[in-house]
């Protein structure tokens, strides 16, 4: 564009992509480095309100559960229900069938997804999940009271 002999050059301006603190799609790990070895990951994706993954939740002392899970956004909260892959558990739906009371929650905080549980009749923070980002170190929890157990 030019203004009375002299050029106005208009730069760009670069916006860094919002999608990756405003998204609860992609993977997610919990690791626990002591203690029971917790570990707990999920694999999301997302359209619009709607989400769809698979989770899977345990030790390394042979304890956890595995399956899928499908969730809409309300508000901050993504409210989830789950069926597990192993028909001889006892705890919740078998797949394909998902619970339907949508018992836990997930709030996302950037690259952190806090996972609360319903125990009664309130919700508990139960973890805080990683996004897996390629090329850097996923955190671990590394603080294990449970150790002398």
């Amino acid at each position: 564009m030019r203004f009375k002999g002299s050029w106005l050059i208009l730069g760009l301006m670069v916006v860094p992509p919002v999608m990756a603190q405003s998204s609860f799609q992609g993977d997610w790990l919990y690791q626990q480095t002591c203690g029971w070895k917790h570990s707990a990951d999920l694999h999301l994706t997302q359209q619009g309100n709607e989400v769809k993954g698979h989770w899977g939740d345990g030790t390394a002392r042979g304890h956890g559960d595995s399956g899928s899970l499908q969730g809409t956004l309300k508000g901050k909260k993504l409210l989830v229900g789950y069926c597990n892959d192993d028909p001889a558990s006892n705890d919740g739906a078998i797949c394909p069938n998902f619970d339907k009371d949508q018992p836990d929650y997930y709030v996302l905080r950037g690259d952190e997804l806090d996972w609360y549980q319903k125990f009664g009749d309130k919700h508990r923070k139960y973890l805080t999940l990683h996004r897996e980002i390629k090329g850097k170190k996923t955190p671990t929890d590394d603080h294990c009271p449970d150790d002398d157990q």
